[in-house]
Order: C-alpha cells, then sequence, then structure tokens
C-alpha cells in the first residue's frame, strides 16, 4: 500500500465511506445476534471499526488489534483494548490471551496471502466464534485504485464463499454494501483518485452509507462495491445454518 494511502486513511477514519462501513458491520452483527466476549482484528488499522461493536460486547468485553504498521490508534473506551504491532502471520495465540469469540478481517484479505490470511483466523477463533470479514467486490471495479492500495483482487461471493470453506468456515450470512455507489464508481473508476469519493461530498454521502448500511439487516443487495460475510467454524456450534 502506497504511504499516501495510509495518509488518507488516517485523515478519513471518521468519514462517510467507514460510517457506511461500520453500518454494514453493526447490521449483519444484528441480523445474527451476535455478543462477544474478546474480539481480535487481524489488520485492525486504526482500531476506528471497534466503535461498531460496542453494542455487541458483553460487560468487560476486550478487544484486541492486529496492526504492523504505526497508525493512531482509535479505540472506543468502553472496550478494553490492546494493540499489537506485528504482521498477521507472527501473531500466535500466546500473543492475544487465547482463542477468541469474535474474528475480524476488515478489508484485509485483499492484501495478504489468501491461505495464510485465512489460517491465521481459523487458528485465533473458538469453535463456538464468529469470524467477522470483507473484502472489496467484482473485479470489474478494478482499477488504479486497488493497485494504490496494494490490492491482489476483488471477490465475488462465490470466491470468497469457497476460499472461507477451503479453510473449514461456514458462512452464516452476507451481504454486499456500497450498492449506492456501485454504478458512479463503475463509470468513474479510472477517473477518481481516492477511495473516499470526492471531497465536500460528505454532507450527502454519509447519511446515505449509514441509511443503505442499516437497511442491509433486512434487504440482500443486488450490487455492491463490498462483501461482508460472517462465518462460523465447521462442525463447530454455529455449523450449518445459512442465513440469506
Amino acid at each position: 500500500m502506497l504511504p499516501r494511502v495510509y495518509s488518507e486513511m488516517i485523515l478519513n477514519d471518521d468519514s462517510w465511506y467507514y460510517a457506511g462501513k461500520r453500518a454494514a458491520i453493526r447490521a449483519i452483527l444484528k441480523k445474527n445476534d451476535v455478543r462477544f466476549h474478546k474480539a481480535v482484528d487481524l489488520g485492525c488499522g486504526t482500531g476506528g471499526n471497534a466503535n461498531a461493536l460496542i453494542a455487541f460486547a458483553s460487560p468487560d468485553a476486550e478487544y484486541v488489534g492486529v496492526e504492523p504498521h504505526e497508525l493512531p490508534s482509535r479505540f472506543p473506551d468502553a472496550l478494553r483494548s490492546q494493540i499489537i504491532r506485528e504482521r498477521l502471520e507472527n501473531v500466535d495465540l500466546a500473543d492475544v490471551g487465547g482463542k477468541s469469540d469474535l474474528v475480524m478481517m476488515i478489508d484485509v484479505l485483499e492484501h495478504v496471502d489468501e491461505d495464510a490470511g485465512l489460517s491465521c483466523a481459523s487458528t485465533h477463533i473458538s469453535d463456538d466464534g464468529y469470524l467477522l470479514i470483507s473484502v472489496p467486490a467484482d473485479m470489474r471495479l478494478w482499477s488504479k485504485k486497488d493497485e494504490d492500495c496494494g490490492h491482489r483482487k476483488r471477490y465475488s461471493p462465490k470466491e470468497l464463499f469457497d476460499a472461507l470453506e477451503r479453510h473449514g468456515f461456514s458462512v452464516l450470512s452476507w451481504n454486499r454494501y456500497f450498492a449506492f455507489g456501485y454504478l458512479p464508481f463503475l463509470v468513474s473508476k479510472h477517473l477518481v483518485t481516492s477511495y473516499f469519493g470526492p471531497s465536500g461530498w460528505g454532507w450527502l454521502l454519509r447519511p446515505i452509507a449509514y441509511f443503505e448500511g442499516w437497511l442491509g439487516r433486512w434487504i440482500r443487495w443486488p450490487i455492491g462495491t463490498g462483501i461482508i460475510c460472517l462465518a462460523g467454524v465447521k462442525n463447530g456450534s454455529k455449523n450449518g445454518v445459512f442465513r440469506a
């Protein structure tokens, strides 16, 4: 990932883009009645996505962020939080204090070796735990922005589901997000230079992105620039319950 992309990510941590993504996170957790005591966020960035977890945390819940890059930490005070500055493949269970009932990979898998990334997730998840994962969708949207961000690919739902199945996960629920941005992004993908869209439009895009994420509890979007998925461990207590 280019240095300027990290700078953009830090500056836009409270932008419409992350507001919409965190709305999608809350929607899928709410839809599936997820509760957790310990969450491990693999590739947590600034840790800002932890703010979407507060309503689903048990009392005295713990959040562990794993991030190799020196980014500002924006963990919520409502969670007991810590940051581990290390690459995913170098973090073992002892580092995070054992297995977790919620493992997150938000916009991570597309940056790393797929097998290594999902093997890491399977190492950290408990038998009755959840994996929450999001990836960029649809190779038709591929552009220089993906290259600048260090993406290896954009996923179709089937590609993501097949990868999860190969690594011992069972898909419970999924959706697309940023449906409202799909067609504009498809048309202008070679013109827009930032993942965060045109500057000065946050006042309009933020409520749209938030509302779309909220509606995702009831609507499966037919298009979107990203995919969010909740999975459990095969043969674990969450196995075999696929929710549309």
